[in-house]
């Protein structure tokens, strides 16, 4: 197995844990179980957690690596969901935010916002691009939105054998150039104090 290939399959793995623990949120179960779930599932699958799973709950999700706790989700929960295994050496990195009702119309549109600064990120993708200016594409989306003070870390990181690894993806990295082949996250957020966070990666 190669090493995109490990990552590909580490992808999938994680990407099929999602769907599982998206059946378990009408449960009420608490952001400890679900990380313990996806534990499980990770375990099952022949891969470890690449890193400490994230379930973040309503306020919780406004602290972008927040340390999970017994609260339960509700029916009109919002659920900040950041997972990743190791599979045959290699990591995977996914972060959703799932509404479990209807979002309200100031999530909605940080969501919305949060989506087109990750769709502006993707589209500055290319072999020589220094990684400043991805990190940029994303930044002005939010900024100009007015959110820009709310976005608190950069845009996105390497992941290979570490799940923090180079390129960094951020408004520091000037002189890091883009490669093919490279594996990267590119994963803005928008984090309110005191009320929600949203990322999507």
């Amino acid at each position: 197995m190669t090493r995109l290939e490990a990552i590909q399959a580490a992808c999938r793995i994680t990407d099929t844990c999602l769907s599982h623990l998206l059946t378990l949120l009408p449960h009420h179960l608490t952001e400890k179980q679900l990380v313990a779930e996806a534990r499980k599932f990770f375990r099952d699958h022949n891969a470890t957690p690449a890193f400490p799973s994230i379930i973040a709950i309503n306020s919780h999700s406004a602290t972008p690596h927040h340390k999970v706790t017994d609260t339960k989700i509700k029916p009109h929960s919002l659920v900040l969901i950041d997972i990743g295994c190791r599979y045959h050496g290699y990591c995977s990195d996914l972060t959703r935010t799932i509404f479990i009702k209807k979002p309200t119309p100031l999530q909605h549109k940080i969501y919305a916002i949060v989506k087109r600064a990750h769709d502006s990120a993707l589209r500055h993708l290319r072999g020589g691009s220094a990684s400043s200016e991805v990190d940029e594409a994303a930044r002005q989306v939010i900024t100009r939105a007015g959110y820009g003070k709310y976005f608190i870390h950069g845009t996105g990181h390497g992941v290979g054998r570490r799940i923090h690894q180079l390129p960094k993806i951020g408004p520091r990295a000037t002189r890091s150039k883009l490669r093919a082949g490279m594996v990267i996250t590119i994963e803005p957020g928008i984090y309110l104090p005191h009320r929600f966070g949203i990322r999507l990666e």
